[in-house]
């Protein structure tokens, strides 16, 4: 959107403002942000512009905040081992049953 481009429908029609909605709050502090909004979709974006505040995340990030990546890799993690033991239960249990 910040390159007047819609991501999801391509659009060039995007109009930006500081402040649009009421407050926007991080950690329960109100923080500078823009809104970005497509006209064509309605597709609708802000972003935090307070660099201050969003240093601190990292800072904060063990008590209540979390890393998208560890996120994925605990999902990953906790999918990971029963998918194996499904495909070693149809990998064994197909010479069982005499399909070739």
């Amino acid at each position: 959107m910040k390159s007047g481009k819609c991501p999801k429908c391509d659009s060039s029609s995007i109009y930006f403002k500081e402040y649009a909605l009421d407050n926007v709050t991080l950690d329960g502090k109100n923080v500078a942000y823009v809104d970005y909004v497509c006209t064509d979709c309605g597709y609708f974006e802000t972003y935090i512009t307070d660099k201050n505040a969003l240093s601190k995340i990292p800072l904060k990030a063990k008590f209540n905040w979390n890393n998208i990546l560890a996120v994925i890799i605990a999902v990953i993690a906790g999918t990971l081992p029963a998918s194996a033991s499904s495909f070693f239960a149809t990998f064994i249990s197909i010479p069982l049953t005499g399909i070739k």
